[in-house]
């Protein structure tokens, strides 16, 4: 363990004030990629998920890279593996659009308004490029509904959907999508150098979550103040920022509904689940 790293990474959670710190995030993305070369031959070159899923690291998969800057963090669109995947998508309840479709319904391009949209945000971007190595799409049933998923065992993945339509109120709900996955890696790879939970405690106390109206172990209600909380300051520097009236009015909304939602979490910093860092995070994270 990198005692200089945790303790860094120990201050920033007990005065979080920026949750996308790209400093911090840049170290623990580090640490994270020299232990994967370490112990399994992994680069951000051959980084795929179904080959890291089944420790692979000499499978290759169809990626196709989606910004259209060129820098060392770039993001690719990867297509469904449903022949290595099938037991891994089965088991979260993933549909992914086949490779064939992602051409015609212009994944690319959707994902790449989607980065633009968080590129408005200073620093933003740099943050999710780091995180962020591939992207898979997802079907989404019902049009109105964002769906995305990511997990914390699986380090630079993510899944999202894409809307219908491609307009500027689209790329910041796919934009959304992004930055809601990237923050759950951010706080899976804090958790690897910082203890956030009382040991034995992880899934025995059960919280109500506002987001799935259900109770949820306190790692699951941790995470989702955390990732909903960056969607919330998100949201506050595009109202502040954007000129388009569409996205201003969308994140108007956001902004009410996420605040709302925060509210009814604001005592689960008391939560015997949590440590002393665990809860200065929370308490920080609700203070709004």
């Amino acid at each position: 363990m990198n005692s200089a790293l945790s303790a860094r990474v120990e201050a920033w959670c007990l005065r979080p004030t920026d949750l996308w710190d790209y400093e911090t995030t840049k170290l623990l993305v580090k640490h994270e990629w020299r232990t994967l070369r370490e112990q399994f031959s992994w680069t951000p070159d051959n980084y795929n998920t179904p080959g890291y899923i089944h420790n692979a690291p000499n499978l290759v998969t169809s990626k196709r890279p989606i910004s259209t800057w060129t820098n060392e963090n770039q993001i690719y669109l990867e297509a469904p593996c449903s022949n290595e995947l099938k037991k891994f998508y089965a088991e979260n309840d993933l549909s992914l659009i086949e490779k064939n479709e992602l051409l015609s319904i212009g994944a690319v391009e959707k994902l790449d308004d989607a980065l633009k949209f968080l590129d408005s945000v200073s620093g933003l971007v740099d943050c999710v490029a780091q995180l962020v190595r591939v992207i898979g799409v997802l079907e989404s049933t019902i049009p109105e509904e964002d769906v995305s998923y990511s997990h914390p065992e699986v380090p630079f993945s993510i899944f999202v959907s894409v809307c219908n339509e491609r307009s500027t109120v689209a790329s910041a709900r796919v934009a959304e999508s992004i930055l809601h996955e990237a923050m759950h890696l951010r706080l899976s790879l804090i958790q690897k150098v910082v203890n956030l939970l009382n040991p034995g405690r992880r899934g025995r106390a059960q919280h109500f979550t506002p987001w799935r109206q259900e109770k949820r172990p306190a790692n699951g209600v941790l995470h989702g103040i955390f990732v909903f909380r960056a969607i919330l300051e998100f949201f506050w520097r595009l109202v502040s920022d954007n000129k388009d009236d569409k996205v201003v009015k969308y994140s108007e909304q956001r902004i009410q509904e996420i605040s709302s939602q925060l509210v009814q979490v604001r005592d689960f910093y008391k939560s015997p689940a949590l440590n002393a860092t665990g809860a200065g995070l929370a308490r920080q994270l609700v203070n709004i």
